[in-house]
C-alpha cells in the first residue's frame, strides 16, 4: 500500500512505467483537514513508486496541486486515473475551484455553503506526458463540463477512462 503519515491518501491508481517500477497516482490532502469534506478543499495529486504492484509504494513526487481560483481546477485536484496510449501517459482527474479566501482547518468543517460551491464546480480534466516522470501538461479546461438540460448538469467527477487501441476513449464518470 501508500501511507503518508501526517496526510489523507485516497483514490489510488497504478500503471507499470518503463522503468520496470509501479506508479502509484493519488490524492491526499494534511490530516489538519477533516477526512471528508477536507478532500473538496484541498487535494492534490502526487506519485509514489514501488517494485511490486501492491507496494510498498514510497512517495516520489506531487504531480498536480492547487493553482489559483482562475482556473477550473485551481483550488482542488483529486481521483486521478492514469493510463498510457500512444507512448503518452493520459491523467484523468477531477478538479474544482470556489471564490472564497483560503479554506483553513477551522471553516472547513462542515457540508456549507461552501462545501456545495466546491461540489458544484466539480469537472473531469486531462493531464499528459511524454514520461510517467513528466513534466505535466494540464488543460485550460475540462474535458468533461456539465451540459445543462441533461443528467449531468451539476458535476462531473471520479473519471474511469477505457482507451481503446485507436485512441478513442469511453469515460464512465459520477454525476448527480
Amino acid at each position: 500500500g501508500f501511507r503518508l503519515p501526517h496526510h489523507w491518501v485516497w483514490d489510488g491508481s497504478a500503471i507499470a512505467g518503463d522503468d520496470g517500477r509501479y506508479h502509484l497516482f493519488a490524492s491526499r490532502w494534511s490530516r489538519d483537514f477533516t477526512m471528508h469534506p477536507g478532500w473538496i478543499f484541498k487535494s492534490e495529486i502526487v506519485r509514489a513508486v514501488a517494485d511490486r504492484i501492491e507496494g510498498p509504494y514510497a512517495m516520489a513526487e506531487v504531480v498536480l496541486t492547487e493553482r489559483g481560483a482562475e482556473y477550473w481546477d485551481g483550488r482542488s485536484v483529486f481521483n486521478a486515473c492514469i493510463r498510457c496510449h500512444a507512448g503518452t501517459y493520459l491523467l484523468f482527474y477531477t478538479g474544482t475551484t470556489y471564490p472564497f479566501h483560503a479554506i483553513t482547518p477551522q471553516n472547513s468543517m462542515t457540508e456549507d455553503d461552501k462545501y456545495v460551491v466546491a461540489q458544484a464546480n466539480k469537472r473531469i480534466g486531462l493531464a499528459t506526458a511524454r514520461s510517467i516522470f513528466g513534466p505535466w501538461t494540464r488543460l485550460d479546461l475540462p474535458i468533461l463540463p456539465t451540459r445543462p438540460g441533461h443528467f449531468d448538469n451539476f458535476l462531473t467527477s471520479n473519471p474511469a477512462p477505457w482507451v481503446h487501441a485507436d485512441g478513442s476513449v469511453l469515460l464512465v464518470y459520477k454525476t448527480r
